[in-house]
């Protein structure tokens, strides 16, 4: 380890307890974006707030940049049995001891769901259900199935759980026509409908090769979609209907949503509104920094950011 001399060029920290108080202290219901528990939340966002305006302080002759990864907002209320639906289509076969797998992990996710209504009892749960460890791993809304359940041999694709109402599914690689089988995917998910009200499923889909970029796309998703309103995905089976809506007390428990924030103040700023990606906050930071980009690198400079004219060709470095 080397020490440096003199003041550091960058710091950065996060606040981790900003999304811990908000999924143990705020619910949402439809009468009021959130209630139970919003004094405790509101306490500790007015110390935060106390604590970043000392960081502004002490820093007035810097440039400083905040910034969420994710919102927050309602939890998804009706969830769509992805790999049930792959099965049917016959991209996906089950294992012989899929059947009783299936059932005994579906009554565990409901045992989950309803002990994880306790704040607090997330950490609980996975210190004391070692066994339960074995098969899942335990967070609010988000099981995983043992892929023993999953016939491989069988199978030319399949999905995993969905992280922020958005999906993805991996073809697999024995696959002859991997190309025209991605094309079948993105045609039966563009009319996937629920059959409980007729209303369609899913928003946006995008094929993994034109959504990423880079050396390790083979390694990556081979179809990229996003649920519509209140739908999202889950990899657990089910011998029933493709899609069920949670129990109402578990619809309570705020998640995380798409949009968050990234506010930067300081000289080489100005006073303004933008809409911006979560890629472009490395370029925007650089450029501040003025510190070259690597060659690879997704996101755009967020000129209208800063005070002076700034380029929109970024410094690069191979």
């Amino acid at each position: 380890i080397k020490r440096l001399e003199g003041p550091p060029t960058f710091i950065s920290f996060v606040l981790s307890e900003l999304d811990w108080i908000q999924h143990y202290f705020r619910t949402h219901t439809s009468d009021r974006a959130f209630e139970t528990g919003e004094e405790t939340v509101v306490e500790y966002l007015r110390h935060v707030d106390k604590r970043v305006g000392r960081i502004l302080e002490m820093t007035s002759d810097r440039s400083v940049a905040i910034m969420s990864d994710h919102g927050f907002g309602k939890y998804t209320s009706r969830y769509v049995h992805l790999n049930s639906w792959l099965a049917q289509q016959g991209y996906l076969t089950r294992s012989p001891s899929a059947q009783d797998s299936s059932i005994r992990l579906q009554l565990i996710e409901r045992v989950i769901q309803t002990v994880l209504q306790i704040p607090g009892t997330e950490r609980l749960v996975q210190l004391t259900s070692r066994s339960l460890k074995d098969n899942i791993d335990i967070s609010p809304g988000d099981v995983h199935v043992d892929l023993d359940i999953i016939d491989f041999s069988q199978t030319d694709a399949r999905s995993r759980a969905s992280i922020y109402a958005s999906g993805h599914i991996a073809v697999s690689n024995d696959v002859d026509n991997p190309s025209h089988l991605i094309d079948e995917l993105i045609q039966g998910l563009s009319k996937l409908r629920d059959s409980h009200n007729g209303e369609k499923i899913i928003d946006e889909i995008y094929r993994g090769r034109e959504y990423y970029s880079g050396p390790d796309t083979a390694s990556l998703p081979d179809v990229v979609f996003t649920y519509k309103g209140e739908y999202n995905g889950t990899e657990l089976f089910t011998d029933g209907s493709l899609v069920q809506k949670l129990p109402r007390e578990f619809q309570l428990s705020p998640t995380h949503a798409m949009d968050g924030v990234y506010m930067l103040t300081g000289d080489k700023f100005r006073s303004c509104r933008l809409d911006a990606d979560i890629v472009d906050i490395m370029p925007t930071m650089y450029q501040a920094m003025d510190i070259a980009l690597p060659e690879r690198t997704d996101g755009e400079v967020l000129t209208g950011a800063f005070s002076t004219s700034v380029s929109k060709n970024r410094q690069m470095y191979s």
